[in-house]
Parts: structure tokens; C-alpha cells; sequence
């Protein structure tokens, strides 16, 4: 391979990609101290897992409204709205610990009214890093390689995050996390404000919010995916708050402990990262899910058992799979959604599948308070089943490599 080659490859040389990516990964690190802290600090002055997984369906919320988010991002400056969004999450979360320290109230209210605005803002920078800035900044087609390497390195931040997280909460309290929380969407705000050039949009005469829609009905390899990633976050939407319940008032787990096993299966999900671009490169696309797939169902079978050690590895290793399937995933939109409807097709998706991330919050917590926690089990495999089963079921002739793939 020539050098002038070479360097068309991620991280071969300093660009756009790599500049954009570790001050991503800066960002996605300060996002894993929000989504540790927020979860047990509610635990702490309620007492309650009911309250602890609805901070997670607050969270949420915001994606309802993604088609609206979608449909500025369509028509406005991108560079303009991840600044913007950046800008509000840092001052959100910053005014957490501001208002509940100055006012004295411990109110979850309050935490679950700030949650969603942050998470609102970040469905913008996202939408536009994930399928604008990603796209544009790579220097080569293989779309699957670049996502890898943006999503792994971007891993490597989200793998810091609950172990600084959990130090942090233990030596300085869960508030005083949050100021360094804030802090760290700061970097990459003034990266794209200084080197990422006016994004102007490519748009249609006549912008529909329901054009994105279209797209995902129009396309039947799209829409099988879709219906069976619906199954699949029904089953493990709301997992990650479950198991820090689990790990906190049932299996009786410190901070510090429950810190390295969060990290942990961040560091499969790296793993993940990498494979799901590498692995089964020549598949179609519909084979390559339906293997990760799979391999997840058997990895969450053994929390049935409800053994803390056989459950913990089953979710350590649950990132390795949900991380690849991302990637697959992430790479097959950018490849077939047109240039012009990025913003309202993702925004349908995610609004879609992250609509669904409250309903399995509220019945994971639910049975995790309740005495019939076996069942969390039995309902996480079935849902997995059915989105395995989604996607091998169907013409076979709808299981192509799409261009570029």
C-alpha cells in the first residue's frame, strides 16, 4: 500500500475525522458521567427503582419530538445547531448542581425537567455528528471502516466515564461530578467552531417532516431492520438502569465495583466496534444482525438465573453485540437514506426506536421492585427472539449488499 493511500485511512494522518472524533469521544466521556451519576444520585434521595428508571423515561421523552429536531437540522447550518446544542447541554447540566445547592431541594422534578431538555440538544449534535459530520469528514467509501473507527474511539471515551464517574461520586458526592460533566462538552464546541467549515443544507423545494417516514416504509431492508431493532430496545432500552438497580440494592455491589463493571462492558462494546465493521464484511446485511443477534440472546439467557456472576458477564458482554449491530446499522443508513432527507429519516428512527426505550424502562424496573425479578429474564430473551426471528424471516431477495457495503 502507497503512502498516498495510506493516508486516506482513519488516524493514518490529522484531519477533519481525527480531529472531530477525540473531541467527540471528550464529549461521549462526559455523557457516561451524566448517564451514571443521575440514575444513583435519584436512587439516593428516593430510595426508590420506580424513580430511578423513570429518570430514564425522561430521557426520552425528547425523542417524540425528533422529526421537528429533524427537519431544522434538514434546513439549517449544521455546524450552527451542534454548536447551539453543545452550548445548551453545558449549561443545563451545569445548572443542576447550581439549583439544588443554592435552593437546598432535592427535587427529582427538577432532575427529570433538565434531563430531557439535555437529552433534547443531544439528539441534535448527534443526528448531525453521526450522519453529517461523519460522512463528510471520511476520505475514502468504505463507510463501515470510518464508522468503526468513530464509534470505537468514541467507546474509548464512554469507558473512562463510569470509572472517573464512580471515583468521583465517592470522593467528591454526585453533584459535584456534574460540574465536570459540564465541562467536557466545552472541547468539542470550540474544535467545530474553529475548523469545520459552514455546512449549508441540501434541501428539497418543498420540506416535509413525513418524507422521512417515506423513506423508512419505501425501503424494505430498512423498514425489516427497524421493526426488528423496535423488539430489541423494547428488551434492552431500559438495561442499563435496571442493572444498576440490580447492582446497587439487590446484588448489594459498592460504587467503585459497579464503576469497573459499567466500564467493562464499555470495553466489549470497543470490541464490538471494530468486529461489526471487520467481521462478516462480505455479508449481507440482514446476516451479519441476525448473528449478533443471536449471540446476545445467549449472552442474556443466564439472567434468568438471576446469579449476579453469570448475569454481570452476560451484560459485560451484551456492549460486544449491541456496539457491532450499531455499526452495521449506522453504516447501512448512511449508505441508502439521500443526502437531503439526513436529518427527518434519522430523526424518524430514533424517534421510533427510542420512543419504545420508556415502555421498557418502566417494565424492566418494575419487575426488578417487584418479587417475580425472574421474569426480567424471560422478558428480555423473548424480545431479543422476536427481532432474530424479524429478521430472518422474508424474501431472501431482500437481504443485499447495499452500494458500498
Amino acid at each position: 500500500m502507497n503512502n498516498k493511500t495510506t493516508e486516506k485511512l482513519p488516524f493514518r494522518k490529522l484531519g477533519l475525522f481525527e480531529g472531530f472524533t477525540i473531541f467527540s469521544a471528550i464529549s461521549k466521556f462526559g455523557n457516561q458521567l451524566y448517564y451514571f451519576v443521575i440514575p444513583l444520585y435519584i436512587y439516593e434521595i428516593t430510595g426508590s427503582g420506580f424513580a430511578m428508571g423513570l429518570g430514564w423515561v425522561f430521557q426520552t421523552i425528547p425523542y417524540l419530538f425528533t422529526p421537528y429536531i429533524g427537519k431544522l437540522i434538514d434546513t439549517l447550518d449544521k455546524k450552527t445547531i451542534y454548536i447551539v446544542a453543545g452550548l445548551l447541554q453545558f449549561i443545563l447540566v451545569l445548572l443542576i448542581p447550581i439549583i439544588i445547592t443554592l435552593t437546598g431541594i432535592e427535587s427529582v422534578l427538577i432532575i427529570y425537567t433538565f434531563s430531557s431538555l439535555v437529552q433534547t440538544a443531544g439528539v441534535a449534535s448527534n443526528i448531525v455528528s453521526d450522519y453529517s459530520f461523519v460522512p463528510d469528514f471520511k476520505r475514502t467509501e468504505d463507510t463501515a471502516i470510518w464508522n468503526s473507527y468513530y464509534i470505537t474511539i468514541n467507546n474509548i471515551g464512554r469507558v473512562a466515564g463510569p470509572a472517573l464517574a464512580s471515583v468521583s461520586a465517592a470522593l467528591l458526592g454526585y453533584l459535584s461530578t456534574l460540574y465536570i460533566n459540564s465541562l467536557t462538552y466545552l472541547l468539542s464546541i470550540v474544535f467545530v467552531l474553529i475548523f469545520v467549515p459552514k455546512m449549508n443544507p441540501i434541501v428539497a423545494p418543498k420540506i416535509k417532516i413525513s418524507d422521512g417516514l417515506k423513506v423508512v416504509i419505501s425501503n424494505k431492508i430498512l423498514k425489516n431492520i427497524v421493526i426488528s431493532s423496535i423488539f430489541l430496545n423494547l428488551a434492552t432500552g431500559g438495561m442499563i438502569v435496571m442493572y444498576l438497580f440490580l447492582m446497587k440494592s439487590y446484588w448489594n455491589l459498592n460504587e467503585t465495583t459497579i464503576g469497573i463493571i459499567m466500564s467493562s462492558s464499555i470495553l466489549t462494546g470497543i470490541i464490538g466496534s471494530i468486529l461489526g465493521a471487520k467481521l462478516f464484511k462480505f455479508k449481507a446485511i440482514k446476516t451479519k444482525l441476525s448473528f449478533w443477534t443471536l449471540l446476545l440472546l445467549i449472552l442474556m439467557a443466564p439472567l434468568i438465573s438471576l446469579n449476579p456472576y453469570a448475569a454481570i458477564i452476560g451484560f459485560i458482554f451484551s456492549s460486544l453485540c449491541i456496539n457491532a449491530i450499531n455499526v452495521i446499522f449506522m453504516s447501512f443508513r448512511q449508505e441508502v437514506i439521500p443526502s437531503e432527507l439526513i436529518g427527518r429519516t434519522n430523526a424518524f428512527i430514533r424517534m421510533i426506536l427510542l420512543g419504545v426505550v420508556p415502555i421498557s424502562s418502566i417494565i424492566l424496573m418494575s419487575l426488578g421492585e417487584s418479587d417475580f425479578k425472574r421474569l426480567l429474564g424471560f422478558y428480555i430473551t423473548i424480545l431479543i427472539s422476536l427481532s432474530f426471528i424479524t429478521l430472518i424471516v422474508g424474501n431472501k431477495e431482500e437481504n443485499k449488499i447495499p452500494k458500498g457495503e
